[in-house]
């Protein structure tokens, strides 16, 4: 079976478009390629990445809900659904009941 193509925004350039690799566009992946730069640029998203999910846990310790940080952060709510799980996965978010019920880690 042929994988449809992923058109979504890159994680270099913020275009919407289609994504070659690594959430990278073609015309930001192959330059990066050729260089030899590539895992550099990897390493530096990774980093913004731990960033942000050290945000999203200080800002869910401040009390505020996930619509509240997906506007602080300007990002989608949906980004911080992710990194709340990964928080919640990574052990350091408690899981509450509900939310271990929907990843279906307990027996309803």
């Amino acid at each position: 079976m042929r994988k449809l193509p992923r058109f979504r925004e890159c994680a270099r350039c913020e275009q919407t478009g289609l994504i070659e690799a690594r959430g990278l566009c073609r015309s930001c992946y192959q330059p990066l390629y050729r260089e030899g730069t590539l895992e550099d640029w990897l390493r530096e998203h990774e980093a913004r990445r731990i960033g942000r999910l050290d945000d999203v846990a200080e800002l869910l310790e401040r009390g505020l809900n996930q619509l509240e940080i997906a506007k602080r952060l300007e990002v989608t709510p949906r980004t911080i659904n992710r990194a709340v799980r990964t928080l919640r996965e990574e052990g350091r978010i408690p899981w509450t009941p509900r939310a271990l019920e929907r990843a279906g880690l307990t027996a309803a």
